[in-house]
């Protein structure tokens, strides 16, 4: 066989390869599952078996079908007096896609009186968002915390993040009445290198003049790019936008990974 003809069937090879790759890569599944929730208010006790958050919510893939059972709670984080906690949850379908999601429930310490539900309490939803991360992950100003537009999938476990609040609650300004007003629960947070960590979690509420916070939730958009498995300090930014178009001023809070 000539040099000729050996590079030719060199050539054609990869050019297979490739075709191949490319097959193959577009029949995977790269689509998250997505989180939702129903109006229920859920009461949570500080303390009780995180299983009973696993109620009035149900999760769905475009491959898997119902992942329900598949969801598990991340995190609770209850606010500064608390009366609220946020809730983030997660799953992962069988492709290893993982996507978040979190809303509000009533928060009971300890000790404190019994907390009485109200029928016209919100919760908040977010998916993809994500960034629940277990590496390097470039956010923008274009993602959003809705499971289906964020792309913030990653590759979660079940463990929980080492988070640590360093300073006190942030607060966007109320520069136009008709906006959003996003509450962070504190200016900085401090992981350990490897934990996992979503920005989502840093918000205690989001309120507006019109929408309710569950559909607030879905129009979070963050940017920063932070690496958990880096040593650093990370400044992240979150806004939020109304269904009116209404966009809150720009909230900030630090990322320190040890």
């Amino acid at each position: 066989m000539t040099k000729f003809n050996v590079r030719a069937v060199f050539a054609v090879g990869c050019v297979i390869l490739l075709i191949a790759s490319a097959l193959i890569h577009l029949r995977s599944d790269h689509t998250a599952p997505v989180i939702h929730f129903s109006d229920a208010e859920l009461v949570y006790q500080e303390g009780e078996d995180t299983k009973d958050l696993l109620t009035n919510l149900r999760a769905e893939d475009n491959r898997d079908g119902d992942l329900t059972d598949k969801v598990f709670v991340v995190s609770v984080t209850p606010n500064n007096d608390q009366t609220k906690a946020v809730v983030l949850y997660g799953v992962e379908d069988k492709a290893h896609n993982a996507s978040t999601a979190a809303r509000t429930v009533t928060y009971q310490a300890t000790g404190a009186a019994p907390a009485s539900t109200d029928a016209n309490a919100t919760d908040g939803n977010t998916s993809d968002s994500t960034s629940d991360t277990n590496g390097s992950t470039d956010s923008s100003s274009d993602q959003t915390s809705d499971a289906a537009s964020t792309n913030q999938t990653a590759n979660t476990d079940q463990g929980t993040a080492d988070q640590t609040a360093a300073s006190g609650t942030v607060q966007s300004e109320n520069t136009n009445p008709a906006a959003p007003v996003v509450t962070l629960s504190s200016s900085q947070v401090e992981i350990q290198s490897g934990s996992r960590f979503n920005p989502v979690s840093v918000i205690t509420s989001i309120t507006d003049d019109k929408d309710k916070q569950n559909a607030l939730f879905r129009r979070v958009s963050i940017s920063g790019d932070y690496n958990v498995n880096k040593a650093g300090t990370y400044p992240i930014q979150i806004v939020v936008t109304d269904s009116d178009g209404n966009t809150s001023t720009p909230v900030s809070f630090n990322l320190v990974v040890k």
